[in-house]
């Protein structure tokens, strides 16, 4: 018999196989490159397209950025309940999911039907809310009930809080500034 006969006669009855040992080996460091990679991805892509921050600028005013999505967000709050606006200049007024109404302590309000871009919805007023955006703060506002969004604690920042402020667009920053 040949010695490589003799050699894997010896390496089955052992139960090793060195050609099958390293296989696996590399299938594995295969297998963990690929998991880092779709990893690595994964973080790059979440990053890129969390919602950008607000900028307080130090004369009172606020810069929000343009998202990668092509709309303005900001962290603000609600009665001190914090939340994440999309500023939406078509909407009349700010509107707030039942999650976050009931998160911010929200009186019931009374119930309404609201006309929106997707079509007629069930809501409710609540009269007498703050609204928050850095130093910019609007009390006493009415604000809508109902919002449904894939995220229930993103709210829609509306012309009854953004009228009260100077708004301007310029090089995809939305600036709001205190009236004087």
């Amino acid at each position: 018999m040949p010695p490589d006969t003799d050699s894997n006669t010896e390496a089955k009855q052992t139960g090793f196989n060195f050609a099958h040992f390293t296989a696996r080996l590399s299938m594995g460091w295969i297998l963990l490159f690929w998991l880092l990679v779709m990893g690595a991805l994964y973080w790059g892509l979440d990053h890129y397209m969390s919602a950008r921050q607000s900028v307080i600028v130090s004369n009172g005013n606020v810069v929000i950025r343009k998202d990668t999505d092509g709309h303005y967000r900001a962290r603000g709050k609600v009665n001190g309940q914090e939340v994440l606006f999309l500023v939406d200049t078509g909407a009349t007024m700010v509107s707030v999911s039942d999650a976050t109404a009931q998160a911010a302590n929200l009186p019931e309000g009374t119930a309404t039907e609201f006309d929106t871009a997707g079509g007629t919805r069930q809501g409710r007023m609540v009269d007498g809310v703050t609204i928050e955006l850095g130093p910019l703060s609007v009390s006493q506002l009415r604000v809508g009930t109902g919002l449904q969004t894939s995220d229930s604690n993103e709210a829609l920042l509306g012309q009854n809080f953004l009228n009260k402020f100077k708004l301007s667009i310029e090089d995809d920053k939305l600036t709001l500034s205190p009236r004087r």
